[in-house]
């Protein structure tokens, strides 16, 4: 959780975090696939790469999903985790409740000595002058978007004033920003922060809200069940469209039900991203692909890995039922 909101990449932080898993089932003696390295696999897939909602930071897509929503007054980093502290303390007592049960009683082969420790950080050497600026300016962009509220200056100024030091101070050079960067996918992200004002202007919206409307009104009277209905269309809707398309499909057409049903816009919002990368089939979740095939699929199976989307699937609809009276205290449900 103390690296989820400084990378903003759920892919790259679970192709970080399930080889590190894997290195340290090795050491303690499990054999692939056994109990002990799935249970630790698993751990780190759900904590690395499933947590990416709960801080604004987390991912790319939930500021791409925000901006879709074109909401006056813009969230903080401070606010939005507020917000979504209750679901993301419930979600993870039930999914290391899960884990516990899954994979009691598993015991270690042997134990992990300060040998094998040291002689890891011997392999990676000293941090590099470059290595040091980029924490340093990760860790000061994170904290100033957290005292956002006291400073007042705009998360895109923090983020370029960050992007300018790594430039300047040599961190990045040419080549990695000729070739290390991802323009394209930035383009992209430049569109679809687009496609809000979009649907308004060709009326989109407002056919999509009268539609929903009249297909859901029986749902508008409970935000519970309002909500998890959310949760499950989002789940049908990843059987056949993934990620990034998802969010934006998503938010554009189920939005316009926020305002009927007096609920805040970051709610719904916060739901879809959390709904929109199950893994009930492998083949919906980059994510979860991205784990598999980090430890060259020899941490879990795929059988170990549905059993644990059914109880990702069962946090997210406890998490944002159980929210929602916290949601009503603070004003963000009517």
């Amino acid at each position: 959780m103390l690296l989820n909101s400084l990378i903003p990449s759920s892919s790259a932080k679970v192709s970080l975090g399930v080889p590190l898993a894997r290195t340290l089932s090795e050491s303690m003696g499990f054999a692939d696939k056994s109990r002990g390295a799935a249970g630790l696999g698993l751990a780190a897939m759900i904590f690395y790469g499933f947590t990416a909602p709960f801080v604004l930071t987390g991912s790319y897509t939930n500021m791409m999903a925000y901006g879709l929503a074109s909401v006056s007054g813009a969230i903080n980093w401070l606010q939005w985790f507020l917000y979504a502290l209750p679901a993301f303390l419930i979600f993870s007592a039930v999914m290391l409740v899960v884990l516990f049960l899954m994979f009691r009683n598993v015991r270690q082969a042997r134990p992990i000595s300060d040998e094998v420790l040291d002689e890891q950080l011997q392999l990676l050497g000293p941090w590099s002058k470059a290595e040091r600026i980029a924490v340093m300016t990760t860790f000061g962009s994170i904290a100033l978007l957290i005292l956002a509220p006291v400073h007042g200056i705009d998360s895109a100024w923090i983020m370029l004033i960050g992007f300018a030091v790594l430039v300047i101070s040599g961190a990045l050079d040419r080549q990695t920003i000729s070739n290390g960067i991802d323009w394209p996918f930035l383009l992209f992200l430049g569109v679809a922060f687009s496609f809000a004002t979009a649907t308004q202007e060709l009326g989109i919206a407002d056919a999509l809200s009268t539609f929903l409307g009249e297909k859901l009104s029986i749902f508008l009277t409970s935000p519970t069940l309002l909500l998890t209905v959310v949760i499950l269309v989002s789940f049908l809707v990843t059987l056949v469209i993934r990620d990034d398309p998802a969010v934006i499909l998503l938010v554009t057409a189920l939005l316009p039900l926020a305002q009927q049903a007096g609920i805040h816009p970051w709610i719904f919002i916060f739901v879809i991203l959390l709904a929109t990368d199950p893994f009930f089939f492998t083949y919906q979740s980059p994510t979860y692909l991205t784990a598999y095939y980090s430890s060259e699929g020899k941490s879990f199976s795929h059988r170990q890995g549905q059993q644990m989307a059914l109880a990702y699937a069962l946090a997210i609809v406890l998490a944002i039922a159980a929210s929602v009276p916290y949601w009503k205290w603070i004003g963000l449900i009517q």
